[in-house]
């Protein structure tokens, strides 16, 4: 879809080339007399906008490999995931409310990556699964699949939500209660942020923003409104989120970690009575 824009893990890839911008030349001229001797030089300065791979109908991104980019690219990329916006050397572009990224990497531990994943960028990334390894006969079956599926027939690809009730059903989701009442969720909500937290901590991975609260918050009220008809918050939305934010975490920076994410998540549910 031109509404969604692929970014390779190039170690060459540059800001400018994601998200646009102004870009600068100088063209040096030096001036010699007739008999070959420096006469004068001067400098010409020129600039113009260049159009980057991220527009302003963008909604969707799809990062291969980020841990293969060059850090300054990813980091421009910060305030679009964060805050929903372009920051150019050309001025701030706003982008939809509900533009989505989707992260793909291999596993730091198998020495794939060129440059580390950065914290600012890994506290970006809210939801995480590890994927496990299909065998080859597996994968053709599939694909013969999908190819069989579609081929010729384009009108057969149809979208699963419109914009419309994606926008109905995030307003939803971000209403879903978070209560005092019975469970104490937002007390748990509270201690396990701290526990979580800690945990990345002693395996190596250092998050210290605000972001795993929120993270954890956000994907709980995403399963309440997907489960429950009351649209409540329950400890089990709870536990799960975990799940995915450490995940999320581990699976971004795992370099060094001595615990499997899921058994991290675990832990820290269970040192608050959950098991």
């Amino acid at each position: 879809s031109e509404d969604v824009v692929m970014i390779p893990g190039l170690p060459d890839l540059t800001a400018a080339q994601l998200v646009g911008g102004k870009i600068s030349h100088e063209k040096q001229t030096t001036e010699l007399d007739e008999s070959g001797n420096f006469k004068d030089s001067w400098t010409e300065t020129s600039s113009h906008n260049i159009k980057g791979m991220i527009q302003p109908t963008t909604k969707g991104l799809h990062l291969e490999e980020p841990n293969r980019a060059a850090p300054h690219a990813i980091q421009s990329l910060l305030p679009v995931l964060e805050n929903r916006r372009l920051e150019t050397t050309a001025g701030r572009v706003e982008l939809p409310d509900l533009l989505y990224s989707i992260t793909s990497m291999n596993p730091t531990d198998n020495r794939q990556s060129t440059f580390p994943i950065s914290n600012a960028m890994a506290g970006r990334l809210n939801i995480g699964a590890q994927m496990g390894v299909t065998k080859n006969t597996e994968e053709r079956v599939y694909m013969n699949k999908l190819i069989r599926q579609f081929k010729g027939n384009p009108e057969n690809i149809k979208p699963i939500v419109d914009s419309h009730k994606l926008a109905q059903l995030k307003g939803y989701v971000l209403r879903a209660a978070i209560t005092e009442d019975g469970d104490g969720i937002g007390n748990l909500i509270d201690r396990v942020t701290v526990t979580t937290a800690e945990a990345l901590k002693d395996n190596r991975v250092v998050e210290t923003d605000r972001r795993i609260a929120q993270h954890i918050i956000a994907n709980a009220q995403a399963l309440a409104g997907m489960r429950t008809e009351d649209n409540v918050v329950r400890p089990l939305d709870v536990n799960d989120s975990v799940h995915l934010v450490v995940n999320a975490r581990i699976g971004a920076q795992s370099s060094g970690a001595t615990d499997s994410a899921n058994d991290i998540a675990e832990a820290v549910m269970a040192t608050h009575g959950w098991s």
